[in-house]
């Protein structure tokens, strides 16, 4: 077993790491390595962000946005946490989970960890709740497992980064997180620190293995990776399939119904309708919108330049300005997002 020490804090680099040692490095040995992050949302290869994250929250609160090469769920990843990566030379088709998750569980019982185990298709259970999720990807003869761990994840943060709507966020549904996810250092014998406990887990799995030091040269080659791909926007949105948003609010100016439709993060069409009295026009809609990409800011600017206009909707509302109109559920900006 080969251990690298990761020098990045962004998964854009971590994943590029990960996707240069199976496809340029290419040891004959595994190799593992254990990492965290400053708070970011990764969402797996095939998902949509607009449908995973709470994007306004997510933005106020600085927290990344990172797309994976893996298949699977979003999840919320901080300091509080580590994750992990196994990169093994493996001819055999298909993804299987067992062989890179037993040795972390067999690794968090030694470390005086509770009533550990492996369950469903890809997590790691504490006490039967969630402390991992885990996902995997093939390239070439080399299969990429990477799994997070929960120590202490702020797991407010799991609820409000992944549920898109923050009106429905209420205190029971932070109850229900806390029944269903936890943090490891809740159910270990002893006090450990993070550090502690990292150090402790490579001491476990690699054992007296060999621990490589990346050079100048392998630091450029993985950079140019993130820079260039895994970082890029058009990584992280543009491979979002087609999906339609439609959304009703009601305004002291009436009620308004509004809808986009959004390919590979691009608006491609867009509609309004409803009760309300203004000179706007879906036509102008259309050539304010269409071919802007799908991103708050951008939408924002141009309703700011768009000559139409709803009676009792003023452009303060139209653009999101603090203030409250008599009857109003939502922005009218947010309809769009």
């Amino acid at each position: 077993m080969i251990y690298i020490e990761t020098p990045y804090k962004i998964p854009y680099e971590i994943f590029a790491l990960e996707y240069w040692l199976a496809t340029e490095k290419c040891f004959e040995d595994d190799v593992f390595l254990l990492w965290n992050t400053y708070p970011t949302m990764v969402i797996g290869k095939f998902q949509n962000p607009y449908e995973e994250v709470n994007m306004d929250y997510v933005r106020r609160h600085n927290i990344v946005i990172s797309r994976r090469l893996s298949g699977g769920g979003t999840m919320y990843i901080d300091h509080g946490g580590l994750q992990f990566t196994f990169i093994t030379k493996d001819v055999k088709e298909g993804i299987s989970f067992d062989r890179f998750v037993q040795p972390v569980v067999d690794a968090l019982r030694k470390l005086g960890t509770e009533d550990v185990s492996f369950s469903g298709r890809n997590d790691i259970l504490v006490c039967g709740k969630k402390v991992s999720g885990n996902s995997q990807y093939k390239k070439g003869d080399y299969t990429v497992h990477h799994g997070t761990l929960l120590f202490n994840t702020d797991l407010e943060q799991v609820l409000h980064s992944t549920t898109v709507d923050e009106h429905k966020i209420t205190s029971k549904s932070i109850k229900s997180v806390r029944e269903r996810v936890t943090n490891i250092s809740e159910h270990m014998s002893q006090e450990m620190t993070i550090e502690e406990f990292k150090s402790a887990l490579i001491r476990e799995i690699v054992g007296d293995g060999e621990i490589y030091v990346l050079t100048e040269d392998d630091l450029a080659a993985i950079q140019k990776l993130s820079d260039e791909w895994l970082s890029t926007k058009e990584f992280i949105y543009g491979s979002t399939p087609k999906f339609e948003i439609n959304k009703t609010g009601y305004f002291k100016g009436g009620k308004v119904t509004a809808g986009l439709t959004v390919d590979h993060a691009k608006i491609k069409d867009v509609f309004i309708s409803g009760d309300f009295f203004g000179t706007i026009t879906v036509e102008e809609l259309r050539e304010t919108l269409v071919g802007l990409d799908y991103d708050k800011e951008a939408v924002k600017k141009a309703l700011q330049n768009m000559k139409g206009e709803i009676m009792n909707v003023s452009k303060e509302e139209l653009l999101l300005v603090e203030g409250r109109v008599e009857r109003k559920e939502k922005e009218l900006l947010e309809l769009f997002f």
